[in-house]
């Protein structure tokens, strides 16, 4: 099964590829995302990774406080929404 990452605390010069390419060291990474302001196209240096469960936990232990360009990574699992909360 999948699993959804959520990486925060990203700086702000940091590309999709740099995120997937971090998280390859620790098993196949299926898609790697930055969020980004839809008006700017900036970063809003928080993204998700989605990994192959079974590579999540080593991943997340790996890189959770890890400094990353003068950032702290902040690694959790994405929290998934409920279908009441869609509305």
């Amino acid at each position: 099964m999948k699993e959804t990452i959520y990486v925060g605390n990203l700086p702000r010069d940091i590309s999709d590829q740099d995120i997937g390419e971090l998280f390859e060291n620790f098993g196949k990474v299926l898609s790697a995302k930055l969020v980004r302001y839809w008006d700017t196209g900036e970063s809003r240096r928080f993204g998700f990774v989605v990994m192959y469960e079974e590579e999540v936990e080593i991943a997340i232990k790996s890189l959770n406080n890890m400094d990353i360009g003068r950032k702290r990574l902040k690694l959790d699992i994405a929290k998934k929404e409920k279908e009441e909360d869609k509305g």
